[in-house]
């Protein structure tokens, strides 16, 4: 089987939620998929759950390694990546079922790079789903697909959020790019996005809200940045820098 995407999901004490997130991927339209779990050193039942998918399907890979946070996780998992596309999802969201299938679709149309879709609350305790319009703008972004960051009136970032799961990158892209993901506590993502996301020539986008991302749990990743505030400065000095260096900061400047 050729691998159209590969489903890169850093995992980390997540029993309670990792069961309803590969469902959600094993039960995608798009079959030519693979979801390599990257499991960051937990300590609950979340790596027995793992390996039980890992036998159901083939298409699910496990690796391991030691408690050193999402980013890290996600950089593993690239390596081991096969798939033309990417995309980095977690493991306590879930996902529409055509999710992987329009966006495949939608970057195989438009030969694009990097294409962008829309998330929707989920909240864990009402279990009510609520509109989220800021994961996606498009009344901000071009309407002729693709476009590229010159395009955008300096309002790239602003029509987006710094969120690895509602972007699908091509592979070849990545690799090109050199970009990795910081090996930070927590904004360990805002400097592979956006980074990549500004340098892109070919952006294309399905305006649809493909990504349930659950709040309201006490352990996840937002509710503990008050352990290492400083990340989010560090991660956003680093795009600053990066963009200056490509020379295109000029053009992302007013998002930024």
């Amino acid at each position: 089987m050729k691998v159209k995407v590969s489903v890169i999901t850093p995992v980390y004490n997540v029993e309670k939620y990792i069961g309803e997130c590969l469902d959600s991927l094993i039960n995608q339209t798009l079959k030519e998929i693979e979801i390599i779990c990257v499991d960051d050193g937990s300590t609950d039942g979340t790596l027995d759950i793992l390996r039980r998918y890992e036998e159901w399907d083939s298409r699910v890979k496990v690796i391991q390694q030691q408690n050193l946070f999402a980013g890290v996780a996600r950089n593993n998992g690239m390596k081991i990546a096969t798939g033309e596309y990417m995309i980095f999802l977690d493991s306590d969201d879930f996902f529409e079922e055509t999710m992987l299938e329009k966006m495949y679709e939608e970057a195989k149309r438009t030969d694009a790079d990097l294409v962008l879709c829309g998330g929707q609350m989920f909240d864990d305790n009402t279990k009510e789903i609520k509109p989220a319009p800021w994961y996606l703008k498009t009344n901000i972004l071009p309407k002729e697909l693709p476009f590229s960051y010159k395009d955008t009136d300096g309002q790239l970032l602003n029509a987006i959020s710094p969120a690895p799961w509602t972007k699908l990158f091509r592979r070849s892209f990545v690799q090109q790019s050199g970009l990795q993901f910081q090996p930070l506590q927590n904004s360990n993502d805002a400097f592979f996005i956006m980074s990549a996301v500004c340098t892109s020539e070919r952006i294309s986008y399905v305006d649809e809200p493909f990504v349930n991302y659950r709040k309201g749990m006490a352990t996840n990743l937002q509710s503990s940045k008050h352990k290492a505030p400083l990340c989010f400065m560090e991660a956003y000095t680093s795009v600053y820098k990066y963009l200056l260096k490509k020379g295109v900061y000029g053009y992302v400047k007013k998002g930024f």
